[in-house]
């Protein structure tokens, strides 16, 4: 028997194929990479990416077998599925398994050290994202809202991810093994089937499907192509509204953290013209970026895929019905976000009138100018006749010369004090969230810690990997600092 887990990771942008490749070659030396057709759509294939891996037990049962893993790269949302296969002989199953007993319940062999299954995961998948490379450019980014475009295309330049916006770069990294059934290559039949309640899915009994665990077993060698990529396409299907949910959810974050600025501003009276200001450009960079997003969402959404599998009817109605309800979740999680941006520009489109306030100060400072020149014609007329004296002369020239320049560069001093202050009113609001962030970073850190049932090889890595997102938001801190 052959036994195949499956991992799946995705990220809020999509990945140009061609420029990623070359940057994958670096990563993964020693494993073939190339650009194939799967599903209809071009993906990399990256095959055995773990050269070193080792299978020694698997639910408890010792073993020792190589571990292929095979990885397929899509450029819709990053989607990366991740094949982890290895040969087994005795495979004994029980109904109260669940998903973390394959994993928790194995060791494997990673370069002469014994580790828990999960490990294979940061040891050989993670590299895939090169987290450290992107974590180190974003934290040279200015995080200033006049700077997202450039930010965007160098963040693109060094990852080959061109990352979906709400008002900065949001490429958060999601990978684990939901959405995804453990595949069984049983084709002389090995596995005993009385003990799950396994049911019979297709018009030829090749494939059957387990009713208590999530597990495809597939009885026949050439129904085993068509059967991975239908379990790659319905993952690829359920992983797409995972990750736009998931996206929806990072947009009604901002969207409330920003609502409640705006009341805490509308409280005070609108006392800092600054924030609304910028409070106004950035709902509507906020607004183009859900534009994009929203298109590319809905183009997913509607994908169909051709499943040439003879499956039996009543498996694929509950798995269409299954579909269909979490792509109708995903759509009225795009409509709240909608409705949440126009909600949220109201206020702002309230506070015109300060701009408007601002302009016909402008064209008020225009028209004095024009008194001025008045005033200074008929002063020369004056400073022309012979009856005055030259120091009068004098005094009345700088007198009329001097006022405008006097009255222009008081007006600039106080609008460029007031600029300042209001500012430095808003850079310290936005300080006081990224304390707030970081605050719930290191909780969610000591959380990991304290939780008693990660294997604890595992947990080191994780919290360490974790530790990394801490030290860039502590840096982001910094430098935002460095601006008040």
């Amino acid at each position: 028997m052959r036994l195949h887990l499956f991992f799946n990771g995705h990220q809020s942008g999509t990945l140009d194929i061609d420029k990623k490749i070359p940057m994958l070659t670096k990563i993964y030396p020693d494993s073939k990479i190339e650009k194939i057709t799967k599903l209809d759509k071009e993906c990399i294939f990256i095959e055995d990416i773990a050269k070193d891996l080792t299978v020694v037990e698997f639910l408890d049962k010792k073993v020792k077998n190589k571990v292929k893993i095979d990885c397929y790269a899509f450029s819709e949302l990053c989607f990366t599925y991740f094949d982890m296969s290895f040969e087994i002989d005795e495979l004994k199953l029980s109904k109260n398994m669940r998903l973390g007993d394959y994993l928790t319940k194995s060791q494997v062999l990673i370069k002469g050290e014994t580790k828990t299954l999960p490990s294979a995961v940061l040891e050989f998948m993670l590299p895939y994202y090169d987290v450290d490379n992107f974590l180190k450019v974003e934290q040279s980014l200015d995080s200033d809202l006049s700077e997202l475009t450039n930010n965007l295309d160098t963040l693109y330049e060094s990852s080959a991810t061109k990352c979906f916006s709400i008002t900065g770069s949001s490429g958060g990294l999601h990978l684990t093994a939901n959405n995804t059934k453990l595949l069984i290559e049983d084709y002389n039949n090995e596995l005993e089937l009385d003990n799950l309640d396994w049911v019979n899915i297709s018009e030829d009994n090749s494939i059957w499907n387990s009713k208590n665990l999530s597990i495809f077993l597939c009885k026949r060698n050439e129904t085993f192509k068509k059967l991975f990529n239908h379990n790659l396409m319905y993952c690829f299907s359920f992983e797409s509204s995972y990750s736009i949910r998931n996206h929806c959810n990072s947009w009604l974050d901002v969207i409330r953290s920003n609502a409640i600025s705006i009341r805490e501003n509308i409280v005070i009276k609108h006392s800092n013209l600054y924030y609304w200001k910028e409070l106004k450009q950035k709902i509507e960079v906020m607004d183009l970026n859900f534009l994009e997003f929203h298109t590319h969402a809905y183009q997913l959404l509607n994908n169909s895929f051709d499943d040439d599998l003879n499956f039996n009817s009543e498996y694929l109605d509950t798995l269409n019905e299954k579909v269909e309800k979490h792509v109708n979740s995903t759509f009225k999680r795009l409509d709240e976000i909608k409705y949440a941006i126009r909600n949220l520009s109201t206020p702002s489109h309230t506070h015109d009138e300060e701009i408007l306030q601002q302009e016909t100060e402008k064209v008020n400072d225009r028209i004095l100018m024009l008194s001025f020149i008045a005033m200074a014609v008929s002063a020369i007329g004056m400073m022309r006749s012979p009856g005055v004296t030259f120091y009068y002369k004098l005094i009345s020239g700088i007198s009329i010369f001097s006022l405008p320049l006097f009255y222009y560069s008081t007006r600039m001093v106080m609008k460029k004090i007031s600029f300042n202050r209001n500012k430095k009113t808003e850079l310290n609001r936005q300080l006081k969230q990224k304390y707030k962030s970081l605050k719930n970073s290191i909780r969610h850190q000591e959380d990991m810690k304290n939780d008693q049932d990660i294997p604890a090889d595992f947990q080191e890595q994780v919290i360490a990997f974790h530790g990394k997102f801490i030290e860039a938001e502590k840096k982001s801190i910094e430098r935002l600092k460095a601006k008040i």
